[in-house]
């Protein structure tokens, strides 16, 4: 990230990093895998909870957050192809197609949105498997 002019510029590697970084830093404080995925206007909508141990205090205990689950897809197509930290990136991804497919969750999503999350559980089962050599 470089300092001047108008503002900051970053390469898109660094832009990537730090979006990557961010996300992850926001997961670190819920658990996907526990989530709900109700039906929208507009599309899903994902009420995700809080980590009980997110907080010393457990300021969050029994709060979830709440969120548009096309972002929410978009944030696990992200991880499961970052290439950066693969291992964690793909459990986050898979803790968060986990949660997207839970009980009733499923229908809540389009047919596109459900492609879109087989391509999420297709990258983590490639990562996943043992390489031929």
């Amino acid at each position: 990230v470089v300092s001047g002019g108008c503002g900051l510029r970053a390469s898109g590697a660094a832009t990537f990093e730090l979006v990557l970084g961010a996300l992850r830093a926001a997961l670190s404080q819920h658990e996907p895998a526990r989530m709900r995925a109700m039906p929208g206007p507009t599309g899903p909508r994902c009420l995700v909870p809080y980590a009980y141990d997110a907080e010393p205090d457990g300021e969050h205990g029994g709060v979830a957050a709440s969120m548009e689950g096309e972002a929410l897809l978009a944030c696990a197509e992200l991880l499961a192809r970052s290439g950066c930290d693969a291992a964690k990136d793909l459990a986050l991804a898979s803790d968060i197609l986990a949660g997207a497919v839970r009980g009733r969750n499923a229908e809540a999503w389009s047919v596109e949105q459900q492609v879109r999350w087989l391509g999420v559980a297709a990258a983590a089962a490639g990562a996943a498997a043992p390489s031929e050599g």
